[in-house]
């Protein structure tokens, strides 16, 4: 029994096998007497082998109790750069909405019919290829191979089982609405430059890091590295960048002045940190996207229904409708020139106008990505959100229309 907690629990925890031999050398040290035998990591391989087959198992029989399911399918490349898929399953046990790993593997390319191929053969060896005629919707991301009108692998799996519903994901919808509403935004590109060269200047230099702490502690602030914003781009990490930019301010703005001297690179940095207009559009920003930062993590809880995502986008479209330009950081830089104590240069644009324009295209293109969720079948998922549904203290009235 202790083993198979030992195996179980460091694969939960992303640790390699080899650590099985060493951490029931612990519990011994501990005093847990499980035995001398199976004490090598090809025992801990059978131990995952067994706890995968149950697991499995129970997936299967959850399947087979449910009237529908639904996939969810992603893609991504492992250290070795190589295509590597993985598919969820989306099902309702007992009145209970569970979303289960089920697989992941290798698809020969990541075209449309090979991708088709490799969701059939996984269904199959999962033991769910009677169960087919259950799927009813295919989640994944908005790339032409999954979702091509045409050729795409939800078009493909429609002509064998004609009432699948290709679902585009929501929280990516989010972040392609919020790209689409700064792309070519002068300030934005500015800014973005700002934190990506912050990062990897501290990042790829240990000499810098060591630096910047030093001027942190002559400046006595608990201040933090610079914050990764490229990646995977969710709008969480934009926000942490920003705040990981006015919480070190001080402390960046002085070591770079002071490596400006000798390196090209924290001059040019240096330049950015002291410009007023940047400065106030990284303000700006920070409070407009606080709103979609939160909308963006409802976005990613794995119980979300169509009914709560259509709730949790009107309300965060009416947030940062009311949002106004008004804080105490905004009012320093725009009336002093000054942000945390630091002279800023240059002029400062039109904050009220640039608030409005930015608000405006985000709501709008926000409209534009989810207008999908009006549709019919779409629409009646509704009542599964009992969000939606009336207070006892709420007047009802129904109408039957009598022909």
């Amino acid at each position: 029994m202790f083993k198979f907690r030992n195996i179980h629990a460091l694969i939960k925890n992303n640790r390699p096998i080899s650590d099985f031999t060493w951490i029931n050398k612990l519990d011994e040290q501990k005093g847990l007497e499980h035995g001398t035998t199976y004490n090598n990591r090809w025992a801990a391989t059978a131990f995952l082998e067994c706890i995968a087959e149950t697991v499995r198992s129970e997936v299967t029989e959850n399947v087979r109790g449910s009237k529908f399911f639904s996939l969810t399918m992603d893609g991504s490349t492992d250290c070795g750069t190589i295509e590597q898929e993985t598919l969820f399953i989306r099902c309702c046990s007992e009145g209970k909405i569970m979303l289960k790993f089920l697989c992941i593997g290798e698809p020969r390319s990541t075209c449309a019919q090979d991708l088709l191929t490799f969701v059939k053969k996984k269904i199959q060896e999962n033991d769910l290829g009677d169960h087919m005629h259950k799927l009813v919707g295919f989640g994944c991301d908005g790339a032409s191979n999954m979702l091509g009108c045409h050729n795409g692998l939800v078009t493909l799996l429609r002509q064998e089982y004609s009432e699948i519903l290709g679902i585009h994901c929501l929280a990516h919808r989010l972040e392609l609405a919020y790209k689409d509403a700064l792309k070519g935004d002068r300030l934005y590109v500015q800014l973005s430059t700002l934190l990506l060269g912050l990062y990897y200047f501290y990042k790829n230099s240990a000499k810098q890091r060591k630096n910047l702490r030093e001027c942190m502690e002559v400046l006595s602030l608990k201040g933090t590295l610079p914050h990764r914003v490229n990646g995977s781009r969710w709008l969480p990490h934009m926000q942490r960048a920003l705040d990981s930019l006015f919480r070190s301010y001080p402390a960046f703005v002085s070591h770079l002045q002071d490596a400006s001297h000798t390196n090209p690179k924290a001059n040019g940095l240096a330049r950015l940190l002291v410009s007023s207009s940047i400065i106030t559009f990284a303000v700006l920003l920070q409070g407009i996207i606080s709103p979609l930062v939160r909308l963006s993590l409802t976005l990613q809880r794995p119980d979300l229904t169509i009914g709560d995502a259509k709730i949790a986008i009107a309300a965060s479209k009416d947030v940062l409708s009311q949002y106004t330009a008004n804080n105490e950081k905004l009012k320093e830089i725009v009336e002093k020139k000054e942000c945390l104590g630091w002279k800023l240069k240059g002029n400062v644009f039109d904050v009220d106008t640039t608030s409005e324009t930015i608000k405006r295209r985000i709501v709008m293109k926000i409209d534009e990505r989810y207008q999908d969720l009006q549709d019919n079948i779409l629409d009646a998922t509704t009542i599964g959100s009992l969000k939606n549904w009336p207070t006892e203290n709420t007047e009802v009235v129904i109408q039957f229309h009598l022909e």
